[in-house]
């Protein structure tokens, strides 16, 4: 898990999500996800949200953080307290895969470089998305679907690398 979260791939959510009960003090951050986030309305403004995205929410709104973080500080605050009314994580397994996989692609294509460490880095989430969804198949008794939606996303993921569809904003 550490090995694939360094570099542009870095999500400070992972690390912050189980320990911000620990921090003393707001902590500075590239990203966050959408149960995690909180904007004044100007931002919205001037940053909008991929449309085209809509259903594969992993990365809709990482992408969004990470642009905004480019032009303004983002912070995890340890006394903000969030209520959740969806457990997250609670997706089946090919629902995880389709999630993880297009936003892995999306998010790749629109903000690392494609250079030798950024196209290292992305193989390495990939795989350790598919070592999460090979876990994810067996446990649930779905491995044969988990494996063909994984296969499919792929498929997807490359033809969007190749020919993406224009960015909404």
């Amino acid at each position: 898990r550490r090995l694939y979260m360094l570099g542009p791939f870095r999500d400070e959510r992972s690390l912050m999500n189980k320990r911000c009960s620990r921090l003393s003090a707001p902590r500075g951050v590239r990203l966050f996800s959408g149960g995690w986030m909180s904007y004044r309305r100007w931002v919205f403004r001037e940053f909008q949200f991929e449309a085209s995205l809509w259903g594969h929410r992993w990365n809709g709104s990482t992408d969004f953080s990470y642009r905004v973080s480019a032009w303004y500080p983002l912070v995890i605050d340890p006394a903000v307290r969030i209520r959740h009314r969806l457990p997250y994580g609670k997706h089946s397994p090919e629902d995880f895969v389709r999630i993880r996989v297009s936003g892995t692609f999306f998010f790749f294509y629109r903000n690392v470089r494609k250079n030798a460490l950024g196209w290292t880095y992305f193989a390495l989430v990939l795989w350790a998305i598919f070592v999460r969804s090979l876990w994810r198949g067996l446990e649930t008794r779905a491995l044969r679907q988990t494996l063909r939606t994984f296969v499919e996303e792929l498929r997807k993921g490359a033809r969007f690398i190749r020919r993406p569809f224009p960015a909404s904003y």
